[in-house]
């Protein structure tokens, strides 16, 4: 059985993994970034079931766009 996470913990490292990444490569496109934030956040959790982590990348880039620019 997978352990638990906390959603809301896994969801503000996918956003502070996003703001690095576009800190690093400005010029990303938004399709690039999240990417590159899901890359880097499966290999920071791999034993994660893929739909939690789906779900949380989601909740992420919810607020990305929501986010002003």
């Amino acid at each position: 059985m997978a352990d638990l996470v906390d959603i809301r913990l896994l969801i503000a490292a996918i956003l502070e993994q996003a703001r690095l990444a576009q800190l690093l490569a400005p010029d990303l496109s938004h399709i690039d970034l999240l990417d590159r934030t899901a890359a880097a956040i499966s290999t920071l959790v791999p034993r994660l079931p893929d739909a939690v982590l789906e779900f949380a990348i989601n909740e992420a880039a919810q607020l990305l766009n929501a986010a002003p620019a």
